[in-house]
């Protein structure tokens, strides 16, 4: 089957400030394979750029951007990334555009690369990946996937720990039985990320620390040395099973004696540039179809570490309703209902925190609740966090009926999670 045939396609797109990359999961070979952005060539990385042509419009991505605007005088928009992470507009020619457009044609020049005739019908998963989220880059990002046809169920939002995260995981056990880490070089800066699993818990929580940067010498020798020294330092008397080593920067050549040291105790090492767009593509695999690790909760700097629901009474039994679950990013944390209140003017929520640091109860008071019969309130009740930590809570009267009109008063609160 040739991918224009295939109606489950999954996509990793790893989305950076300079240059970018996509892939797809192959179900034959089991494995995510990169896209080149040539037929028969091994350059699978493109700038995050776009020209528009003057003299019609017309766009191009990538290289062939960056060409096209020297040779003829297209307009040249450099850092794509870097301008959906704001809320500016600006001009391209006289044609003012917001950040969320020119992402989406910069992420439908982009999906041709796979050759598709209608990519929205054919992905069941695409997987975005950035080296860091904001509130403002999420709004962005699906603003631009959204006027491309593709819906909520279809793609998915994700900082590249997360990506590592899960392309340790789909690896084999021999990778992730131990602690696993991540050196992520930059020039002549080397970061050190040790991702744990803590198996005592149910489901086991999995956490990524980032250990200071180090800043390397020049000189071969001395960088070698250094390398190995960071990373030992970086591993302390912890045992690990795999390292992985990514980023512009590291070179076999110079870490020789490094990686003859990293390697003993039956230690894997692994080098290459395309672990976070396929780790992605693991993701949006799991996300969608497989689930093989739900009996696993990865708790990054983007995700929810706590449980945040309300007792209702329903069908005569007191049940939990759940707002907001742990091990989801925040940004998709929004939870929406109606409740018909108990001889009460306010809400109770329970808050419990996966640190272990127990249950706590949370009052939202209504002041100036108008008085009505018991059980003859209704309200809409909404939580949606804002951050990680925070929760924000909205509450509008709705009366009951015709009997007791809504006054429509809204209060708001706000938890901290």
């Amino acid at each position: 089957l040739t991918l224009n045939e295939v109606r489950n396609i999954q996509i990793g797109f790893e989305l950076k400030r300079d240059t970018s990359q996509l892939c797809y999961f192959d179900r034959r070979s089991g494995e995510p394979v990169s896209v080149p952005t040539k037929t028969g060539t091994s350059l699978y990385e493109f700038p995050t750029e776009l020209c528009r042509m003057r003299d019609r419009d017309t766009w191009h991505f990538g290289m062939e951007a960056r060409v096209l605007a020297k040779d003829r005088g297209g307009f040249l928009i450099e850092d794509v990334l870097g301008r959906a992470m704001t809320t500016e507009a600006f001009f391209v020619g006289r044609t003012l555009m917001e950040p969320w457009e020119l992402l989406s044609v910069f992420f439908r020049e982009s999906l041709k690369l796979l050759g598709l005739h209608d990519p929205v019908r054919a992905v069941q998963g695409l997987m975005i990946t950035t080296p860091v989220l904001s509130g403002v880059l999420v709004g962005n990002i699906r603003k631009a996937l959204e006027a491309l046809g593709f819906t909520r169920e279809q793609y998915l939002i994700q900082d590249r720990l997360e990506s590592f995260y899960y392309y340790c995981m789909s690896q084999k056990s021999s990778v992730w039985v131990r602690n696993t880490a991540l050196i992520e070089f930059s020039g002549d800066e080397a970061v050190f990320y040790a991702m744990r699993e803590n198996r005592k818990t149910r489901p086991s929580l999995v956490t990524i620390e980032k250990k200071a940067p180090v800043r390397l010498s020049a000189e071969k020798r001395i960088r070698d040395l250094e390398f190995l020294e960071y990373v030992t330092a970086g591993m302390g008397d912890e045992s690990y099973s795999a390292l992985f080593i990514t980023g512009e920067g590291f070179d076999r050549e110079w870490a020789r004696r490094a990686l003859e040291q990293l390697v003993k105790g039956n230690r894997h090492v692994f080098y290459g540039s395309n672990l976070f767009v396929r780790g992605a593509c693991y993701a949006a695999l799991e996300r969608t179809e497989t689930h093989l690790l739900k009996n696993r909760l990865y708790l990054g700097a983007d995700k929810v570490r706590s449980k945040v629901g309300i007792e209702v009474i329903t069908g005569g039994q007191t049940a939990f309703y759940p707002l907001v679950e742990p091990g989801t990013n925040w940004f998709e944390n929004t939870a929406e209902c109606q409740l018909i209140l108990d001889d009460r003017d306010y809400l109770e929520l329970m808050v419990n925190r996966m640190d272990g640091s127990g249950e706590d109860t949370h009052v939202f008071l209504l002041p100036d609740l108008p008085k009505r019969p018991n059980r003859t309130t209704r309200i809409r009740f909404r939580a949606e966090c804002t951050s990680p930590e925070v929760c924000e809570l909205t509450a509008e009267d709705l009366g009951f009926g015709d009997l007791f009109p809504a006054s429509h008063m809204i209060w708001h609160d706000t938890i901290e999670i």
